[in-house]
């Protein structure tokens, strides 16, 4: 959930964990109070996830995708993701 007093605002994601050593994706879905963007594979450059936000007060559902190949082998990566409201 979000709320703003100021139009023309966007929602960025990013992730702390570079290098990863797996694919994790985010989507946003059934987006109320703006305009959410396809899916969104995470890094830490923060990237536009939902955008068009006006005056109001918004929420949406978070979907997460995570893959691996066979190549990238076995292990885990522990992300903190980030999602900031700020001007479009």
């Amino acid at each position: 959930m979000w709320t703003t007093n100021q139009a023309s605002k966007k929602i960025t994601v990013a992730t702390n964990l570079n290098p990863q050593n797996f694919t994790l994706k985010v989507v946003a879905q059934s987006v109320t109070g703006g305009t959410a963007v396809s899916e969104v594979t995470l890094s830490t450059t923060a990237t536009e996830f939902v955008t068009g936000i006006a005056t109001t007060i918004g929420n949406c559902d978070l979907a997460y995708t995570a893959s691996a190949t066979a190549a990238q082998g076995t292990g885990n990566d522990a992300h903190t993701v980030t999602y900031t409201l700020t001007a479009a």
